[in-house]
């Protein structure tokens, strides 16, 4: 049914992660939901698209880990090489969500994660741009470009870094400081030094930005740099330019890239870090994934906890329907829940980023990362898992060795 005087249970406005796997968690609880995107799939999406171990559990519980690890590498490794030079080359920890991760396009994730959600009963419609949302006790609707208005009991904003949805609560973008760019590109033929590991290097002149190559495919990786915006406004540099000087400067991935070739351009991106944080909830909406800054201030990483939002935000509109709740008061426990599951890890990495501004304390925790076992697991977790807080020994390994 798609005439225009339909009632949805739930409309989802972004079909990426975010908005996919709420509406597959909705669609099998057997709630009518509507999925938007403002173009049509399969679609590119910038990204590192590193699938870390905590976004592999998520891949279970949507059904389509399988899919993934038939077709694309297993990483199960984190090389980590600090300002120095440094290189601290580890497993990542099983307890890290059983330290095992994946990467793959977001031209591919994506188009499974929605396909995963259209087979569970979940409606998607493409080349659907929303203008505005409404929300009020009577209902809610989005209301596209093209003037058509459509009607549901909750709203849901997956619709990425520039939320319509999240403008329609009154909620500012976030500041320079608590934003990033990113740019990625991809290249065939790389002599990989660890084909089976996250490779991230942090760059002296850039920090606390960072450079990556995560392995796609046999000889095939993702390769890119991010810097917080706030950084890159005060360098006055094109993001571009800082990439290409990256590349020739850094002795690691620079090496693996000197007989690859380039695939296409290098594409850039924005990223709300979760630094700072927007309420996520109004009468009859929530947000989840990048329209809720939901992005590892330190990592990028911003797959997990899309998913992982989007389930929780599943589960309270689900409560709400079948209650008739559907007050901003209520929706309140959609941010209970989501910071109970990841925001201390938000809240760590933030402290974490701090750290990585100084080139001495990063060397001086990887060098103590190679002589102790210990830290060198908490080094890990902490940039690929789910470290809960800095504990007080870590601390002093940063400031003191």
């Amino acid at each position: 049914m798609s005439g225009a005087g339909k009632k949805w249970d739930v409309i989802v406005v972004g079909a990426g992660p975010g908005g996919s796997s709420t509406a597959f968690f909705l669609a099998k609880a057997g709630i009518q939901v509507l999925l938007l995107d403002r173009v049509s799939f399969p679609r590119d999406k910038v990204c590192g698209d590193g699938c870390t171990p905590r976004t592999a559990r998520m891949l279970d519980r949507l059904g389509v880990r399988q899919a993934v690890a038939k077709d694309y590498p297993r990483i199960d490794r984190a090389r980590l090489v600090s300002p120095g030079g440094i290189v601290v080359d580890s497993p990542i920890p099983e307890v890290a969500f059983g330290g095992v991760g994946y990467a793959l396009p977001r031209y591919v994730l994506d188009n499974l994660l929605l396909e995963n959600a259209t087979r569970a009963g979940a409606e998607f419609r493409g080349e659907k741009a929303v203008r505005t949302v409404e929300s009020g006790p009577g209902g809610a609707a989005v209301v596209l470009e093209s003037g058509e208005r459509l009607a549901g009991s909750f709203v849901v904003g997956a619709d990425g870094a520039y939320s319509v949805v999240r403008r329609s609560l009154g909620l500012e973008p976030n500041g320079a400081a608590h934003g990033a760019w990113a740019i990625r590109a991809y290249y065939e033929g790389v002599e990989m030094t660890a084909p089976n590991a996250f490779e991230i290097c942090w760059d002296k002149e850039l920090l606390p930005a960072y450079g990556w190559l995560f392995p796609v495919g046999p000889g095939r990786a993702n390769v890119g740099l991010g810097l917080r915006t706030d950084h890159l406004k005060r360098l006055d540099r094109k993001l571009p330019d800082l990439f290409e000087e990256f590349l020739r400067r850094d002795p690691n991935i620079g090496a693996e890239l000197k007989n690859a070739r380039l695939i296409g351009k290098p594409r850039g991106h924005f990223l709300p870090l979760g630094s700072q944080l927007p309420r996520t909830y109004g009468e009859r909406v929530v947000l989840v994934g990048d329209a809720a800054s939901f992005i590892n201030p330190l990592s990028g990483e911003g797959i997990e906890f899309a998913l992982e939002s989007g389930e929780l935000a599943a589960a309270t509109l689900a409560e709400g329907l079948r209650r008739g709740e559907f007050s901003a008061s209520f929706l309140k426990g959609y941010e209970k829940g989501w910071r109970k599951a990841f925001g201390h890890t938000l809240r760590v990495n933030t402290r974490l980023q701090w750290f990585f501004q100084f080139p001495r304390m990063v060397d001086r925790i990887f060098r103590v990362a190679n002589r102790d076992e210990r830290t060198k697991n908490e080094l890990a977790d902490l940039i690929l898992g789910d470290r809960r807080r800095l504990s007080l020994r870590l601390i002093w390994k940063f400031l003191f060795g």
